[in-house]
């Protein structure tokens, strides 16, 4: 029984790539740049991603009109039934949440803010706005008036030029 060599010490066989790291100041076997690992731009991730995406996007593009073509009418009568029916649920839930804010005296803008899809919902959203209003408007159901509002002691800057003309 022969010893086996070391590895390190016998050149590669025929075809087959060395082992280990090349001598330094050497680039590895492969890379004629001799910069070691290649490095891509975020230009050509992109290429090679379109390039290699694009006919699986076309494909499953196709996939979906044929299982389309494939549905029945009944399914896609029963498709459009649900779409209908949730669309007839909102318009409910909205007059019933309509029609509670009227009945408690909100206002239609009032009316506008209550949320909610359940009577205990609605009540504590209308109970909420309710509270929000005596708040605001000190329990009158209406914004306080400013006496002083639009009166000044001082000339504005943007008409001291005119109260000079008129002098």
């Amino acid at each position: 029984m022969s010893p086996e060599p070391e590895s390190g010490n016998q050149p590669p066989a025929a075809g087959q790539p060395p082992v280990g790291d090349p001598p330094a100041g050497q680039a590895p076997p492969g890379d004629p740049s001799g910069e070691g690992e290649k490095k891509f731009t975020q230009a050509d991730v992109d290429r090679i991603l379109a390039n290699r995406l694009g006919p699986l996007k076309e494909k499953a593009a196709a996939w979906d009109k044929q299982a389309e073509a494939n549905k029945s009418d009944q399914q896609r009568s029963v498709e459009a039934l649900a779409a209908l029916q949730a669309k007839v649920t909102a318009y409910e839930q909205a007059d019933v949440r309509r029609q509670a804010a009227q009945d408690a005296g909100l206002s239609p803008a009032g009316a506008a803010l209550v949320t909610g899809d359940t009577p205990e919902a609605i009540a504590a959203s209308i109970t909420a706005i309710q509270a929000l209003l005596k708040e605001t408007t000190g329990g009158s159901g209406k914004l306080p008036v400013d006496p002083n509002q639009g009166r000044s002691n001082q000339q504005s800057p943007s008409t001291d030029w005119l109260a000079a003309r008129l002098r």
